[in-house]
């Protein structure tokens, strides 16, 4: 990624975006079973510079490089990232860029949005990004039962999960959010224990007054999982002098 052509003034609103975004590791316990996962929470003031059309793109790119210092920095890799496809380019692309930064990350997942007409829920289903060896998208394939189902994951249960760990551990998420937590929680109940499992928390608490769930079966379907949320820690911030030095500012 070049640096070189974009303003001072884009240098510096990027610099700034890293400074606020933030990791966490989170542990909970499931089906009685202490698992962590780490969610990156996106900072809601993305810099956007009128004659830096790629400032977006620029600002995902940099969102990666933070993610992949950050679990290094813990002695981990990123093996599998998991987030809402976004009408806008979104969070999701940081998956995008992992794969190609990071050159470590084993899969890839995008959570596709859709309204149930028979039962009035709203859902979302999982989709494998596939890459190929250069590192660009060549793919992808819906996440589906053995019975060849595919595997929906409801805003519903997702909401109720966001205020779950805003009572239990005080991060209040929003919706959104709260669907990329309950689908990384659900993935990671199916994976290797050894891999590191990352989301992204895009969206705050102020989101859920903007819509009216039909909850249903919300609550049953959760409390099947028994999740309990036990603690979390902030990841060690990546030195600036890294990013500085990135983007030509010293």
């Amino acid at each position: 990624m070049n640096f070189n052509n974009i303003s001072i003034e884009a240098k510096h609103q990027l610099l700034d975006s890293v400074r606020s975004d933030t990791m966490y590791a989170i542990d909970y316990q499931l089906y009685g079973v202490r698992k962590t996962l780490y969610s990156r929470i996106i900072s809601s003031n993305k810099p956007a510079v009128a004659d830096v059309p790629e400032m977006e793109e620029l600002y995902f790119y940099f969102s990666a490089v933070t993610l992949i210092k950050q679990l290094h920095g813990e002695g981990l890799s990123p093996d599998i990232f998991i987030s809402e496809v976004s009408q806008l380019g979104s969070a999701f692309t940081i998956g995008s860029y992992l794969q190609l930064v990071g050159r470590g990350t084993k899969k890839i997942f995008g959570l596709l949005r859709e309204s149930d007409p028979f039962s009035k829920e709203t859902g979302w289903y999982t989709m494998e990004r596939i890459f190929g060896s250069s590192g660009r998208e060549i793919g992808g394939r819906v996440l589906c039962s053995n019975n060849g189902v595919a595997l929906k994951t409801y805003e519903a249960d997702a909401i109720l999960l966001a205020q779950k760990l805003a009572i239990q551990l005080g991060l209040e998420i929003g919706p959104v959010s709260g669907v990329n937590l309950l689908r990384a929680i659900e993935l990671q109940n199916w994976t290797d224990d050894e891999e590191s499992m990352i989301t992204v928390f895009q969206d705050d608490i102020s989101a859920l007054q903007k819509i009216q769930p039909q909850y249903h079966d919300a609550e049953k379907r959760l409390n099947a999982y028994n999740i309990a949320f036990l603690d979390y820690r902030e990841l060690r911030k990546v030195p600036e002098a890294f990013f500085k030095q990135l983007l030509g500012l010293v």
